[in-house]
């Protein structure tokens, strides 16, 4: 999530944050077991349950038209994920455009050319966010 968060930071997490509300685009989140990895994962909401989501090297684009992003979200740096570091079997890819599942959110790291995000194991389970980071 660098540069946003930093090698040995200490986060203050809101855990009671989406009792009453959902998580919202842009909110920096912390998730848990991520594809059968034990352990917290920090990433930020890009995309909604239902929203039509594509990334390339023009920008972030939801529902077909170009977002805004913060600026610490690298997106005008963004190259697509090289898969084949990491799987033999292309069958399942991300692919863009997509829909967000329902249930579900697209999420990225700031830094999307060195981030294991949404782009490489798909849309994050709402049950598996924790809470938003404070201030980020």
């Amino acid at each position: 999530m660098e540069p946003t968060i930093v090698v040995g930071e200490v986060l203050h997490l809101d855990m009671d944050s989406y009792i009453f509300s959902k998580p919202a685009r842009w909110d920096v989140v912390v998730f848990d077991d991520l594809e059968g990895v034990s352990g917290e994962f920090v990433s930020r909401i890009v995309g909604l349950p239902g929203e039509h989501v594509d990334i390339n090297s023009k920008g972030l684009f939801i529902n077909r038209r170009e977002v805004k992003v913060p600026k610490k979200l690298r997106i005008s740096q963004y190259e697509p994920p090289n898969f084949s570091k990491l799987y033999t079997n292309t069958n399942n890819l991300i692919r863009f455009p997509r829909i967000v599942e329902p249930g579900h959110y697209f999420v990225l790291g700031d830094n999307t050319t060195n981030s294991y995000d949404s782009r490489y194991w798909g849309d994050l389970e709402a049950s598996k966010i924790i809470g938003k980071v404070f201030g980020k």
